[in-house]
């Protein structure tokens, strides 16, 4: 007969898969002091999420202007980073971060750029198409096919 010791036994989970658990149990263990715990998780593809990597948008690196403001702001996020933080792998994920983040405001300030001349475009459009049915010539034509 095994010595029977005070101790307890834990099966700890994060609290984001709480929600997936579907059954506990504690099953009585052969010749020793503790038992066996079994958990069972639930997961179906409305629980399964992206992987959660950072994919960086190429887009911007065609944008010179985008490219001279992130090159001067990388030397101050790094100099932040070492000012607050102590570990280069922080310092790291600080520079990333703000990347990231300007990354983000300047495709959504393009985003809305071009949704702003998408929506103007049926306003510019008859005029060069007016001018051009009203005397044909190929310096109209180029303006109606510009647009």
């Amino acid at each position: 007969m095994p010595m029977i010791l005070c101790r307890l036994d834990h099966w700890l989970i994060l609290n984001n898969l709480q929600d997936l658990v579907t059954t506990t149990d504690i099953i009585p263990a052969i010749k020793t002091d503790h038992v066996a715990i079994s958990i069972a998780f639930s997961i179906s593809e409305k629980h399964i999420k992206d992987p959660g990597h950072w994919k960086i948008n190429c887009s911007p690196l065609d944008d010179g202007d985008y490219i001279r403001v992130v090159t001067a702001k990388i030397p101050i996020w790094l100099i932040e980073g070492q000012n607050e933080l102590t570990d280069n792998r922080s310092i790291w994920d600080w520079t990333r971060y703000n990347t990231r983040a300007h990354a983000i405001q300047h495709s959504k300030q393009k985003a809305m750029e071009r949704k702003k001349k998408e929506m103007n475009l049926p306003k510019e459009f008859p005029k060069p198409k007016q001018l051009f049915h009203s005397n044909p010539n190929a310096n109209d034509a180029n303006a109606v096919n510009s647009a």
